[in-house]
């Protein structure tokens, strides 16, 4: 129930105020690094919480960004920083800048790095080299619902998928289903409602949590694992997965007629609200057509939505914006692998 660090303030040291804290890593003496997005810097703590360096800055030159993403563990000693301009900075773990290139654009790999998707499934997950046998072990996954549009998946450091089950209406917090690499079903956990979970270790959950006045505070819970056993799941209405009943062209030219329509009433909602919507119910001349969708994210800075369709093998995706997932294309509807 309690965190085990919580790191933040409401008022006080500017270091400990966090402004869109949209990726945090931890190291294997506690230390965290945190990549605190709305002010370009990163910011790293010690095991206790302590603020010790920050380093980047919002900018052009070296080891400065245009719009930080989200930061990675590339060793103990070193971390990858995105910046949303498709560059990659290494630093060393005492904030100096290294070195820094370019991430160019691949067609054949239009999911280079963490965010990606695979069959119907969105995931936070390892780089290309790794995915092999989590692709196995999702094919092994139970079929969606069929009111489920995708099924978001967060691997732990033990290789474990962890399904977070849609949000219903006022949920006392975020249900989550734990799948070994057969498929089945062994755990449940809770989080808190308001915690966006970054990374999960074996005794950790590190993420950002947000207060009753969206104040952001960077928080591990502790995480105890036993014996794996397979859990019963609810039965629920599903339908299965068949190609036939729709083919490709015909789903990608509904989803992409249906994107044309999204990307308009976004833009009429944000002349009138200065941001974009998650609630398709806020926009105003807009109608689904054979497709599935399900806005995934939006703020003031852009949004990204994802369709589906029952007799579909995969899901298809775009973003627009600075919310855009680290490495991909801006405004490109994109397929998810495992279409033939």
């Amino acid at each position: 129930e309690e965190p085990t660090l919580n790191i933040g303030v409401v008022e006080g040291d500017s270091m400990y105020q966090f402004f869109a804290a949209k990726s945090a890593i931890r190291f294997d003496d506690g230390a965290i690094l945190v990549a605190n997005t709305g002010t370009g810097e990163l910011r790293y703590f010690d095991a206790e919480g302590h603020f010790v360096w920050r380093a980047g800055g919002r900018g052009g030159g070296p080891g400065e960004f245009g719009a930080l993403t989200r930061i990675y563990r590339q060793s103990e000693d070193s971390v990858l920083a995105f910046d949303h301009r498709r560059r990659l900075s290494v630093f060393d773990r005492q904030g100096s800048f290294v070195r820094s290139y370019d991430l160019e654009y691949d067609e054949a790999n239009p999911f280079p790095l963490d965010s990606w998707l695979y069959l119907k499934n969105w995931v936070e997950g390892p780089l290309d080299a790794s995915r092999a046998p989590l692709r196995r072990a999702m094919n092994r996954l139970p079929p969606l619902s069929v009111d489920q549009v995708f099924r978001f998946v967060r691997t732990d450091d033990e290789g474990l998928i962890w399904s977070r089950e849609p949000l219903g209406p006022s949920p006392p917090a975020q249900r989550w289903t734990v799948f070994d690499s057969t498929g089945a079903a062994v755990a449940r956990v809770q989080t808190p409602l308001k915690f966006d979970v970054f990374q999960i270790g074996r005794d950790y959950i590190l993420g950002r949590w947000h207060n009753e006045d969206d104040v952001e505070f960077i928080r591990v819970y502790a995480l105890t694992r036993t014996r794996g056993t397979p859990v019963r799941l609810a039965t629920q209405e599903t339908l299965e997965q068949s190609v036939e009943e729709i083919d490709a062209e015909e789903f990608l030219a509904s989803f992409h007629s249906t994107l044309r329509q999204l990307v308009g009433a976004q833009e009429r909602h944000y002349a009138n609200n200065s941001t974009y919507t998650r609630n398709v119910a806020d926009l105003e001349g807009y109608e689904f057509e054979d497709v599935m969708l399900d806005i995934v994210s939006a703020d003031a800075r852009g949004w990204v939505a994802v369709g589906s369709h029952p007799r579909f093998p995969v899901i298809c995706a775009m973003a627009i914006g600075s919310v855009t997932p680290p490495g991909w294309r801006q405004g490109v509807p994109t397929c998810a692998e495992g279409l033939q």
